[in-house]
């Protein structure tokens, strides 16, 4: 494969020159390589000569018949060489993926570009796809490990959001990875817990997570990426999804770093396999399982479709990771406060209008009112006179409540401790509002494709964008490399910490600040904290 790069240039030279062009008839070797148990052939980008790209190779076996409701199992190699170049199947969910991305496009103004529904969809769905461009390279590089967003209902790994052509360009193999979502990927039901050795039923969707990850351990190495040098990244669920994997200790020694995007930890109530079981119960009740009988094999005979469609419309949907006393000891707050967790490296941080897309224009004072009592709890009279201090409209006042509680203070909460027991952190707060999305501002989900320049021709970008973008992928890509943002003209990342709360604004300029929401996250750390206390008697 050392010939590709030079190949390519002589092979482009003599098809221009020759009278005929008969040379173009000459086939390039597709990239190859032996993972440890089988041979996988990929394909060269069509925009960059030496990247190889890799898609839907499985981590896993297929979690299906006996398979579903259990951790991911081994996967058998196949024999004889396996073309990988096309993506994988999406895990069997509901459409909000597709739709959240249509509703960027129509708040953008960019209508013409919509996304269609899933139409691949399985339970065999358990790959990861790889961008690289060092497969001969003798120095290994770096892992960039995605882990997709959806309230852990949603997602899949090749969004158009989550596509690492630009990523790998950087000197980083980047992968990115599916697991089980909704109820495939984290029911609990009291006869599931019962035949599991571990005494733990639901986290699935996380365990698939582990598994991939130990692939990478085991394979990254043939697509030139180094074992030991592996960052996790997440946003929305993924970065929560991340944030378990810093606490689970079947997650020890997987990775050295995590980029956590819009998400965390829960902070007001602690998600567990009891809890979990009830609702499971009620699903299961719903489905008309027979008590009488072998619950869990019912539960595996149930369709995928059926199952889904029952959920939506008999319980709240599954989302939750739980503190099942194998995958997670505890809860990961508490791991984190403890310094029980995987020693990491973060980086987190969120977008200033999280919640904004998701209120009705017609949002008023009797909502704002609602947030502050539903968030705010005991301390609602403080929010509001902290809040209508400000110059905030009433619905920015509300969007800050669900905003503050959801993703600000949990990302300077998580880095905090990390930062507290011995580990770097850097938090960063985005700001930029892109060109037609006033009505949006800086939504949710609107940092992916400046972090990973995915914006293409479905967004619309002017000179700030494209600069920002810029900016964007090498703070990412250096701190999967170095384990710090910083580097050559960017702008000083200041590190993190409880006492000066410092951070890294990404807006229309880039600039560090200190004492981020001070005094709004320590008012809503006290009513976490409250929340927590309560319901404990």
């Amino acid at each position: 494969m050392s010939i590709r790069p030079w190949f390519l240039a002589l092979l482009t030279m003599l098809v221009a020159c020759s009278p005929n062009n008969d040379l173009q008839k000459i086939a390039v070797a597709a990239p190859s390589v032996t993972t440890a148990g089988e041979v996988l052939g990929g394909k060269w980008s069509e925009e960059r000569s030496q990247q190889a790209h890799f898609f839907g190779i499985p981590f896993a076996a297929a979690p299906v018949g006996e398979g579903r409701f259990r951790p991911p199992a081994d996967f058998i190699p196949r024999s004889g060489k396996q073309v990988q170049t096309e993506f994988g199947s999406a895990c069997v969910q509901e459409q909000g993926n597709p739709e959240w991305y249509r509703s960027v496009a129509r708040g953008v103004g960019a209508e013409n570009a919509v996304i269609p529904d899933l139409e691949n969809m399985s339970e065999d769905c358990l790959t990861l796809n790889i961008w690289t461009e060092n497969l001969t390279g003798q120095e290994k590089w770096p892992v960039l490990v995605w882990i997709y967003g959806g309230s852990n209902r949603n997602g899949f790994s090749h969004e158009p959001n989550y596509l690492g052509d630009k990523v790998a360009s950087k000197g980083v193999v980047y992968v990115s990875i599916n697991y089980r979502v909704g109820p495939l990927g984290f029911m609990s039901h009291p006869a599931l817990t019962a035949e599991s050795p571990n005494q733990s039923s639901g986290n699935y969707g996380l365990l698939d997570q582990i598994k991939a990850l130990q692939w990478v351990q085991d394979n990254i190495t043939a697509f030139g990426g180094d074992p030991e040098a592996v960052t996790i990244s997440g946003e929305s669920a993924g970065a929560g999804n991340s944030a378990n994997l810093i606490a689970s200790p079947l997650a020890a020694g997987l990775f050295r770093g995590a980029i956590l995007q819009s998400g965390g930890m829960r902070m007001s109530y602690a998600p567990n396999l009891a809890g979990n079981e009830i609702v499971g119960e009620a699903l299961a009740e719903a489905l008309e399982i027979d008590d009488n009988t072998d619950v869990a094999a019912q539960l595996r005979q149930v369709s995928a479709l059926k199952l889904m469609q029952i959920q939506r419309q008999a319980i709240s949907s599954y989302n939750d990771v739980v503190d099942d006393g194998w995958v997670l000891s505890t809860s990961a707050r508490s791991t984190l406060e403890s310094g029980e967790h995987n020693r990491v490296n973060v980086m987190t941080g969120s977008n200033a209008q999280e919640w904004l897309m998701y209120f009705p224009s017609t949002s008023g004072e009797e909502d704002y009112q609602q947030a502050l009592e539903t968030y705010g709890g005991h301390n609602a009279a403080a929010f509001r006179t902290l809040l209508d201090a400000s110059e905030l409209s009433t619905i920015e006042k509300r969007d800050l409540m669900l905003s503050g509680s959801s993703f600000h203070c949990v990302a300077s909460k998580l880095a905090g401790d990390i930062k507290h027991h011995g580990n770097s952190a850097f938090v960063y707060r985005f700001t930029r509002v892109r060109p037609g999305a006033e009505a949006l501002m800086a939504y949710h989900g609107a940092e992916i494709p400046y972090a990973f320049d995915t914006a293409d021709d479905w967004l619309p970008v002017d000179t700030i964008d494209h600069k920002l973008t810029a900016s964007m992928l090498d703070y990412w890509t250096n701190f999967v490399k170095t384990g710090s943002p910083n580097g050559g003209d960017l702008p000083e990342w200041p590190q993190y910490s409880r006492n000066t709360r410092a951070y890294l604004e990404l807006g229309d300029e880039i600039t560090a600040g200190a004492d981020l929401d001070r005094k709004f996250c320590a008012l809503m750390e006290a009513t976490w904290r409250h929340k927590l206390e309560t319901a404990k008697k």
